[in-house]
């Protein structure tokens, strides 16, 4: 079940990355620059 569950997630995680890593990236680098400023 745990193995499953992994198993879906990484895939989940695959497509995100796919389809928005770069935003995602963008957003978290943003936030961080913010939070140091």
């Amino acid at each position: 079940m745990a193995f499953y569950f992994v198993s879906t997630f990484a895939t989940w995680l695959a497509a995100m990355d796919k389809n928005g890593a770069n935003y995602a990236g963008l957003v978290t680098i943003t936030e961080v620059e913010t939070a140091h400023k």
